[in-house]
């Protein structure tokens, strides 16, 4: 396996980690960003990524489950 796709790997894991405690915690963006000392670009940059690899996840597993008509009616 590439080292630079682990390393995006992880990053991804890592900011999905913590988009879902923003979540849970209840606090907005601005504020979870001025406590944790991120910035609301990188925030909003990683959450775009997150959720992007998630539909494409999501879409591979809804692909696997197409079925394929035999032919028959």
């Amino acid at each position: 396996m590439d080292i630079q796709k682990v390393t995006s790997e992880q990053q991804l894991s890592k900011w999905a980690e913590l988009i879902q405690t923003r979540l849970e915690s209840g606090q907005s963006i601005k504020e979870f960003c001025l406590i944790n000392g991120i910035s609301k670009a990188t925030y909003y940059y990683w959450q775009k990524k997150v959720s992007k690899a998630k539909c494409t996840v999501l879409g591979g597993e809804k692909e696997s489950k197409t079925e394929v008509p035999s032919g028959w009616m």
